[in-house]
């Protein structure tokens, strides 16, 4: 309480600004005790570092260390700027001297175009003004040399493979918009796949594009297929698939069909027998005809090998002795 005391004191000693006294006294109690109280808070904070010599001097201290780093950052930062100033006159000295040489450069590096007379007419000169300068004799031999020199022939061989070229991408082109393609793809488009349709071609008779499946084949790093020997049986199946339907896919008439698939039974018994040697010396054709006498019997033991169960053909074989008798076929 007696330090309290004390302050107080020393807080009535203070005067106050008119207009602070005059704000006070147009505030409320209320207001006015807090304004009071906070003003006694700061003066008597004030007063108490103002009485303290010790405080003022290291304030003073303290301020006078502040002032020399500021000066020393002056001083670096001056030291800093005096460097980059150099280094900015010198970057400019060097640009400076980079644009002498590109107009040492210019001057020897005018576009000319040709006159009649043999003369070379810059486009600009030094004072914008288009002027004539007759070049030098090794400008106009150098020149005259390369305008006598004559374009570099191409080999007829040259000439031939890009005009074949040509003709290889205009058939492309007319087989994509057919929807084929899909030659990269070697799972779904074999070597021998590609290699059977080039020799197809070749029987057609287009070299266009036996040329384009041999390009094929070569940007697919591989060579052309050997053709695989294709036996008389294979070629007599096929036969056989024809003559089951037409050509349109529906059933051909019955009389036609038998004919045309006797013949082909008989071929395929005939390429069967040729193939495994119980006939050597005998050609297709005579094989085919002693086949077809065979066909008379449709249950012969001969067209089990082309059944979907073989096993069927001889029960039936086997009924049909039965049925007879006994008797089996000899």
């Amino acid at each position: 309480m007696t330090e309290m005391k004390a302050d107080t004191k020393r807080v009535e000693r203070l005067t106050y600004p008119d207009h602070f006294l005059h704000d006070i006294e147009n505030m409320s109690a209320d207001m006015r005790d807090a304004r009071m109280q906070e003003l006694s808070h700061w003066s008597l904070r004030f007063a108490n570092r103002t009485a303290n010599p010790k405080w003022v001097t290291n304030h003073m201290f303290e301020l006078a260390r502040l002032a020399e780093l500021t000066a020393a950052e002056r001083d670096r930062l001056r030291s800093e700027l005096e460097a980059a100033e150099a280094l900015n006159t010198r970057h400019l000295a060097e640009i400076e001297g980079l644009r002498e040489a590109a107009r040492a450069v210019d001057e020897q590096a005018f576009m000319f175009y040709r006159a009649e007379d043999g003369t070379e007419r810059s486009i600009e000169a030094d004072d914008g003004e288009a002027c004539e300068i007759v070049h030098s004799d090794a400008m106009f031999q150098l020149r005259a040399a390369l305008s006598a020199t004559p374009a570099r022939e191409q080999h007829p061989d040259d000439l031939a493979v890009d005009r074949f070229a040509v003709a290889m991408k205009a058939k492309l082109v007319k087989k994509r918009s057919d929807g084929r393609g899909g030659w990269q793809d070697k799972e779904n488009c074999s070597q021998q796949f590609l290699s059977c349709l080039l020799r197809d071609h070749v029987d057609k008779g287009d070299p266009v594009d036996v040329a384009n499946f041999a390009m094929m084949l070569q940007q697919r790093s591989e060579e052309i297929a050997p053709e695989r020997d294709l036996t008389i049986q294979e070629a007599a199946r096929a036969m056989l698939s024809a003559y089951d339907l037409s050509i349109s896919g529906q059933p051909i008439a019955d009389e036609q069909r038998a004919a045309g698939r006797h013949i082909a039974l008989a071929a395929s018994f005939a390429a069967d027998a040729y193939n495994k040697g119980y006939c050597e010396g005998q050609d297709v054709h005579a094989l085919c005809r002693a086949f077809l006498t065979a066909l008379a019997d449709p249950l012969s033991p001969y067209l089990d090998y082309l059944r979907a169960d073989p096993a069927a053909g001889q029960e039936a074989r086997d009924a049909r002795a039965q049925a007879h008798g006994g008797q089996v076929d000899g």
